[in-house]
Order: C-alpha cells, then structure tokens, then sequence
C-alpha cells in the first residue's frame, strides 16, 4: 500500500562472491545520475533520489528496472553478484525534530575469513552500463546457463547446447538469432556441433574442448543480456 510521495528510496546493498568480497575503503561512496535519478552508494546501502517527489509506488516501479540492468550488468560482465533489498522511503515532508523521525533499519554485514579461504578485495566498483534490462529472454539464459556455468553446478557443454537452444527458440530461428544479436551465424553451428557430440552430455564422441566452448558461450550470454 502506498504511503504517499517520497523524495528518497532506500535499500540494502548485499555483495555476493565465491570467495568474501572485500572493499578497499576508497570504493565508496559513489554516486551515480541515471534517468534523472541519483543514486548515492554505500557498500550495505543504495539511496535512490527521484528527480521529483513520486508516489511511493510509483517510485518502486521506476527505480526497479534500473537495479535490475544495473545487477545485470555487474553479474555478466564483471562477475559480481550484487542484491538489493528495499528497506524504506523518506517522505516529502519530514517529521520536525523530536517529533518522531523517519526510522530505517541499518543493515551490517560482517564477513569472517578462515585462514583457508581467498579474499577478493575490489578497489573501485566498475563504471555501470545503464543499457542493460531484464527480458522473458535473458532472465532464463542467467539463471539457468551462465550462473550454473559459473558456480561449476553445469558443466560447459552442457550449458552452450542450452544456451544457443533457447536463444534460437526466442528469435525464432538461428539466422535471426545471430542477426538480433550481432554475432555470425557460425558461433550457432560451433557450439551446437561441439556441445551435441560431447561426452558429457551422452550424445556421442566428443570433438572439440571445453576451451573451444567456453568463449562463445560467455559471449552469447552477454549480448544476450544488453
């Protein structure tokens, strides 16, 4: 339900690796002007500022798209898996002081490091692409190929005969696949004719190595999601 018009929206800021993500303290914060929004970020936190009061759900509705081409791209490009959880807005007219003040929950993340494990320490968060957004298409091709792919819960060839399955089912066909994404034809027929004779996936002997897989797959995945 919404709470009338808002001037800032607030969320929690997660990062998410294989190994703990650390940050030197020169990272943040950052700021960020995208579709007259500006985005001010904290490592554990995104204040999102509209570029005029909205209604709050109407806020929510024009900043999600954004988050979501920004976790995107960060995913894809930059292997870095960020989450956003919306933790509360600040309304127009704030309380005066001592009257009750606008409460949001802070959020802390506390990483402990054994002795056996690698730290990844980032010292500046990449330049976002604000060109990225999720589609009935992408949504599937991250979730079911490229993060299995990577997290090594699929094993490559696996993955590529999936990936170039469903993309040429979406554009309706190979040849429009590969114009709609800007890529020659032949990445199609490579992958599909190493990943279809593969041992691992039980079809025949395999021809070609993962190494031959591994960048058409990465590639196809990330025009994919532009």
């Amino acid at each position: 339900m919404s709470k009338g018009q808002v001037s800032r929206l607030r969320h929690a800021v997660t990062w998410v690796d294989q190994h703990p993500v650390v940050w030197l303290t020169s990272a943040f914060p950052v700021s960020y002007q995208v579709q007259n929004w500006e985005l001010q970020l904290e490592e554990s936190r995104l204040d999102a500022t509209p570029p005029a009061p909205l209604d709050e759900d109407e806020a929510l509705a024009a900043i999600l798209p954004i988050l979501n081409g920004w976790k995107a791209f960060l995913e894809v490009e930059q292997r870095l898996l960020v989450t956003f959880r919306y933790l509360g807005a600040e309304p127009v007219n704030l309380p005066s002081p001592g009257s009750g003040p606008l409460q949001v929950q802070a959020v802390d993340i506390l990483v402990t490091v054994s002795d056996a494990e690698i730290e990844v320490q980032h010292g500046a968060l990449p330049e976002p692409s604000w060109d990225w957004a999720e589609t009935a298409a992408t949504v599937p091709a991250l979730e079911l190929c490229l993060r299995p792919l990577r997290n090594g819960s699929r094993p490559v060839v696996d993955a590529a005969y999936w990936l170039v399955t469903h993309l040429i089912q979406w554009a309706e066909g190979e040849k429009e696949a590969a114009d709609q994404l800007n890529v020659a034809g032949a990445y199609f027929a490579k992958v599909k004719r190493l990943s279809g004779r593969s041992d691992e996936r039980k079809v025949g002997p395999a021809k070609g190595s993962v190494e031959q897989l591994s960048k058409p797959v990465d590639l196809l995945a990330g025009l994919a999601r532009r």
